[in-house]
């Protein structure tokens, strides 16, 4: 069962460390999307350009699939080879892996759907124009002897090119570029920025691990530092808080008040006031306490942990309230005393918790 009250109390406790997560994991996320934005090409890179003329059979023998009815899948499949690993694969594994190939397609600026022709172009770029130049060439043949052995087209051939689109300082323009394309033909450096989308990612994810980590450590941490922990640890209701010490007068009213009506209702009449691991407190409590109770009596005072303490006076009594200060006992001393109150078989009217 998902305990709210334990949630909120943490975020409550920690929010001093949940805000630096915040501001962490934005920087980070900034710095992330910063690093990771723009700078596709390099300056120092070359792009060679060809255009390809393909086409599909006019009229087909029997069986044969007939490009000309549907240029989209005459022009995507010559793509896919072109792009494939017998021809790109084939090309970088040979001139190596800074080349890069790429298809754009043409877009209609209206419809902002793909335009279809028989010509398409490629883009081979390197780090040298010889190098770009060398792999254009050899990607076209590749991939033209290819689509002639294995697609049934009438024809295809290299119809410009390879030229050398931009170089290391410049972008040149031949009359393509006037088109719309998808992949951008231009392949200068892009500028860094820093997406808000990136870091509000970074943000929930910082602060999401940062919390269930405090969560867990608060879980696993078994000290009394809310009221919600009294009862939560030791299951016992509060029936008195004293926010301003063991001499705040209205506080001892209301535990009075409750105090007595529990005896009233369970016909009780000698209580014991126990405490763990805190015995100067005893005193001050008693004294609060004596002269409120209308309904029963004090008949004990004990901290159960003391050496010394001679618990067998609990048997003589009908109920307890359990004295509980704030961050003071351990785990391990909340769970003797546990285990000492079991043993006594005494039912609980309630604790008074003090806070520091």
């Amino acid at each position: 069962m998902i305990d709210v009250t334990f949630m909120v109390e943490t975020v409550k406790r920690h929010w001093k460390a949940l805000l630096v997560a915040l501001v962490a994991s934005l920087v980070l996320g900034g710095a992330y999307s910063y690093a990771s934005s723009g700078g596709t090409v390099g300056k120092d890179t070359y792009t060679a350009e060809l255009t390809i003329y393909v086409d599909g059979y006019e009229e087909s023998p029997q069986g044969d699939f007939n490009y000309s009815l549907n240029e989209d899948y005459l022009i995507n499949d010559c793509k896919r080879i072109f792009v494939s690993n017998s021809v790109a694969g084939e090309v970088r594994r040979e001139l190596g892996e800074d080349v890069k190939i790429r298809i754009p397609y043409w877009s209609n600026p209206y419809t902002t759907g793909n335009l279809y022709s028989h010509f398409f172009y490629i883009q081979v770029s390197a780090p040298t124009e010889e190098l770009a130049l060398e792999a254009a060439s050899q990607v076209a043949d590749r991939g033209m002897a290819i689509i002639e052995e294995s697609l049934p087209v009438s024809s295809v051939f290299l119809y410009e090119g390879p030229i050398l689109k931009n170089g290391a300082d410049e972008t040149t323009n031949y009359g393509i570029d006037d088109l719309d394309v998808v992949s951008g033909s231009s392949l200068t450096s892009a500028a860094r920025t820093i997406s808000p989308k990136t870091m509000l990612v970074c943000a929930f994810c910082g602060i999401l691990l940062v919390y269930c980590a405090l969560l867990a450590a608060d879980y696993l941490r078994r000290r009394i530092r809310s009221e919600h922990d009294v009862e939560r640890l030791l299951g016992i209701p509060v029936v008195g808080a004293f926010a301003s010490g063991p001499d705040d007068a209205g506080s001892y009213n209301v535990a009075a008040l409750a105090v007595d009506s529990a005896c009233k209702r369970h016909d009780l009449g000698k209580i014991a006031l126990c405490t763990v691991n805190d015995p100067a407190l005893l005193g001050r409590i008693r004294k609060g306490l004596d002269g409120k109770l209308s309904r029963c009596q004090i008949a004990l005072s004990v901290d159960l942990l003391a050496e010394g303490e001679d618990l067998l006076g609990l048997g003589e009594c009908d109920a307890y309230v359990l004295v509980v200060t704030q961050n003071h006992a351990t785990g391990g001393q909340l769970a003797e005393a546990a285990r000492i109150l079991a043993g006594a078989q005494l039912p609980a009217i309630g604790a008074l918790y003090f806070a520091k």
